[in-house]
């Protein structure tokens, strides 16, 4: 295909990057959007910054101030189980971006009845949603790796998005559903450390 001709004719003196590959390709990648170097740039200078690399963290963290208040879970900290449980509820709490922001094609009507009209933007507080004690229940603040929800309701609420437009790393940051075999990256770092005696 195009894309991998793009790396087999790449210059061996040139480091083989995203953004190096894009500035040689211009015609390539500005199909995409006429934006789009500033798009990925913006992007690469977030990913760092809000993704597994600070979600770890706050499990982390979250973990060492509620494990006092439940002895006993101590040697589920190597359980990918378990471990899994607590990223998913520390995503919940803190979310990798704080909002989504979308713009109204055409007048929309939502089903809470708050209308917006084209060219309106609209701001999704994930903070706020990810915090709603209607979904979450009265201790929605609170981290509880055990906690029950409403069906329908994700357990990292929508740390990850919704519908079609669904992080496409979820499985890779969390794993695979619980049951399968397939530990996520947040997951395998967390047992590593544990295991190591974090």
């Amino acid at each position: 295909t195009h894309e991998r001709s793009l790396v087999e004719e790449y210059p061996a003196d040139l480091p083989l990057d995203l953004i190096t590959v894009m500035i040689r390709n211009p015609d390539h990648f500005l199909r995409w959007a006429p934006a789009v170097y500033a798009a990925e740039a913006i992007l690469f200078h977030g990913g760092p910054v809000n993704s597994v690399a600070n979600a770890i963290p706050h499990t982390v963290t979250e973990l060492a101030s509620w494990l006092p208040g439940h002895p006993g879970h101590e040697a589920a900290l190597t359980d990918p189980a378990f471990l899994r449980l607590c990223c998913n509820e520390a995503l919940r709490l803190h979310p990798p971006t704080p909002f989504f922001i979308r713009r109204a094609l055409r007048d929309t009507t939502l089903p809470s009845g708050l209308r917006a009209s084209a060219g309106d933007y609209v701001v999704l507080d994930i903070i706020a949603a990810s915090h709603d004690a209607s979904a979450f229940g009265d201790d929605a603040d609170e981290f509880n790796p055990y906690r029950s929800r409403n069906k329908g309701v994700k357990s990292t609420g929508i740390a990850f998005g919704g519908g079609i437009h669904t992080c496409i790393a979820m499985g890779m940051t969390i794993g695979d559903a619980p049951g399968t075999e397939q530990a996520g990256l947040m997951v395998v770092c967390l047992r590593e450390l544990y295991r190591r005696g974090m």
